[in-house]
Formats: structure tokens, sequence, C-alpha cells
């Protein structure tokens, strides 16, 4: 797709040049980067490894990095007119708002799609592929959405924004609504509704957001702030995966081991039905309380543990291999994080 848009763009985008062309800023992309490194890689790093000391150091010192490119930028504001951020952006309330309303926004919407499908596959045991093409009709209904809400919004403004974050808000309800009623029998074709609903509202927000935030910013301006734009939804993004995957895998790990406990004569009675020899469910039974805990713990703590304790262990995989593989993940998986 990129060779493609590539191609056409020698041959249809017409060929023009700014009347004063901005200089490039190379220290304030520097600066920026290394601001957002050392802010975003502990956050999504820090639980895997245990939170060890330098994750905390490393968030810290993303302040004043932050605060010595802000300061740079203003000097290269008054030096040339050319800083990567023109600053005065954030004097305008629309935009200053908009931005945090955007970020606010891909921070729970990105978090909310983890949670879902670290739930279709691992709880449900779905393969990537299937938790994939589970997602296909909320991509359908954000394509199909966006068209309208782009001839929509000239007409109605920030009205078709707020109707489409109801319209997106009663889709997640109402997935969440469907999985509670389900429980572990829950398909793709009961999360469907849900899917398409949280889809068209996404659809309708996104279309008009861009040129609602930027409908006030000058025109020579307009590079800057559309940068600024995707640099902070993008950062909403990473700071939701990281939150919400903290508190996700710290409440699964905290509270699995007694749920587990709870439906372990469930889950040993459901593998005799299959079929399975009790010298294959008892270890399965016996592992079952660490399937959700898998990687938790310092660098340390896991090099300490024996059988490749980066993968889980083996009766937590699904596979086709054995019935086994094939009966625990949708069920044992789904009661320990359901339960717990």
């Amino acid at each position: 797709m990129g060779i493609v848009a590539l191609a056409a763009a020698a041959v249809l985008v017409r060929e023009s040049r700014a009347p004063s062309p901005p200089r490039l800023d190379p220290v304030g992309v520097a600066l920026i980067s290394a601001a957002l490194l050392l802010l975003l890689y502990p956050l999504v790093q820090g639980r895997q490894l245990g939170w060890p000391w330098w994750t905390f150091v490393s968030m810290a010192c993303s302040v004043p990095v932050l605060a010595a490119f802000v300061g740079y930028e203003r000097i290269k504001a008054r030096r040339d007119g050319s800083p990567l951020v023109q600053l005065r952006l954030f004097g305008q309330r629309a935009f200053s708002v908009g931005i945090g309303i955007a970020m606010t926004f891909f921070l729970g919407v990105t978090s909310f799609a983890l949670i879902l499908t670290l739930f279709l596959q691992i709880g449900l045991g779905f393969t990537a592929l299937h938790a994939g093409l589970t997602f296909l009709p909320f991509s359908g209904g954000v394509l199909v959405a966006s068209g309208a809400a782009a001839r929509l919004a000239p007409k109605f403004g920030r009205g078709v924004t707020m109707t489409g974050a109801l319209v997106m808000a009663a889709g997640m309800a109402g997935l969440i609504m469907i999985v509670r009623h389900y429980g572990q029998a829950v398909t793709t074709q009961e999360l469907l509704p849900g899917l398409v609903v949280a889809g068209l509202g996404m659809g309708t927000v996104l279309a008009p957001l861009a040129d609602i935030l930027l409908a006030g910013v000058r025109e020579e301006d307009a590079g800057s702030a559309s940068g600024v734009f995707n640099t902070g939804i993008q950062l909403g993004a990473s700071i939701g995966v990281a939150v919400i995957g903290v508190i996700f895998f710290g409440l699964l790990g905290s509270q699995s081991g007694s749920a587990a406990a709870a439906v372990a004569p469930q889950l040993r009675g459901e593998l005799t039905a299959a079929g399975l020899p009790r010298g294959v469910a008892t270890p399965v039974v016996t592992a079952f309380p660490r399937c959700p805990r898998r990687g938790g713990g310092s660098a340390r703590q896991r090099s300490d543990r024996p059988n490749r304790p980066n993968r889980s262990p083996r009766p937590c995989r699904s596979g086709r291999r054995t019935e086994l593989a094939r009966t625990e993940p949708g069920q044992a998986g789904y009661w320990c994080m359901g339960r717990s």
C-alpha cells in the first residue's frame, strides 16, 4: 500500500513550495524523542521486568528532558521561527483542550481493545487470526461512519463527535453485557452487534475530530499542529496500554489463585468427561493456577525459573495435538480471567 501511495502521489500530487520554507530542527527531534522514550519504555516494560529502580528514574528524568525541549523550542522560535513545535498553539484554548480530549479518548479506546483481545485469546482460546477477524466488524463500522461523519461535520459541528462518543460508549457497554451474559460460551456472532456499534461510534468521532481541532490554527502552523495531534494520539494510546495493562495483569495475578482453586474441581471433572486419563488431568489441574501469571516477577526471578520461564506452562498452551490443548484454553482460561 505504501508503494502504491508513493507512485500515485508522484503522478497526482502537484509540486508546491512554501514561500518561506522552515528549517529542520534536529535538536528538537532528539529532545522530544528522548523524553517520550524515557516515559514510555518503562511504562510498557516495567511490569514484565518487575519494576526495577531504573524504570522510576527513567520516568522522572522525562520531566526535565521535556522541559529542556520546551525551552529549546522557545529559543528556536525566536532565532529563526522554525521550531519543531510551535508552542503558541497551546495558547489557543480550543487546540489545547482538543489535544487533551484526543489523548484521553485514545487512552480509553486502545486499552479497551487490549483487554478484549486478551480475553478472546487467553480467556476463550481464540487464535490470533480468529481474534483479529473478530475485530473486522469494528473496522468496518469505522470505515462506514467516517465517510458519513465527514459530510455531516460541517453542518452539525461538535454535535457529530459528541454523538459518536455516546454511540461508541453504548457499543462498549453492550460488549460488556454480552460477555457477562454468555460467559465462556460467547462467540464472534454474539460480539458482532456491539463491535459494529462501537466501530460506528469511533468512525463518527475520528473523521471530524482533526478538522474541528485544527479549525482555528493558522495556515503556517498547520504542519506543526498536525504533528502534535498525531503524536498526542499515539502518546495517549501508549499510556493507555501501559497503565491499563499494569492494572489488568496486577489484578489477574493477585486474584487468580483463589479463582483457580475454586474452579479446580469443575476443571478436573470436565477434563475427565472429555476422556483424559487421570495421569494427564492431574498435572493440568496442578499447573492451572500458574497459567495467568506467566512472565511475571523481576528479570532475576524469571531467570531462576526452570523450563523456559518466558513461556506458559505446557498444560496452559493451546494447540491441536491433543484433546487437552483444545479443551483447556477456552474453559480454564476463561475461568481464570472471568472469575478473577
